[in-house]
């Protein structure tokens, strides 16, 4: 459900579907990223940051937040951005890495 009003842009609906599978499923990190999603859609950099960060507690190979993470701190000049580029290289995703060290 949550995934329907993300991309209809209501993200309001989709943040208040994202907490409670976030609270029925405390340690499941895809909530979290997909919270972070929402922030990040919201430009709300450091609160996006704060939910991808919870969600690579979970899981540290989470892939697409480490990805997200990166372009959000290479944005706001922040240069944890490469340890994000590296955490893609360790896991295997060399395109997402290079995405991330490419971008302007």
């Amino acid at each position: 459900m949550g995934e329907r009003f993300y991309a209809a842009g209501d993200y309001d609906s989709a943040e208040a579907c994202y907490l409670r599978v976030a609270s029925l499923r405390p340690g499941d990190a895809d909530p979290l990223f997909s919270l972070g999603l929402v922030h990040y859609a919201r430009w709300e950099p450091e609160k996006a940051v704060n939910r991808l960060r919870e969600s690579l507690a979970l899981d540290p190979d989470h892939g697409h937040a480490h990805f997200l993470l990166g372009r959000i701190l290479r944005a706001i000049g922040d240069e944890g951005w490469r340890t994000c580029a590296d955490q893609l290289d360790r896991l295997g995703k060399k395109h997402w890495a290079m995405g991330l060290r490419e971008a302007s």
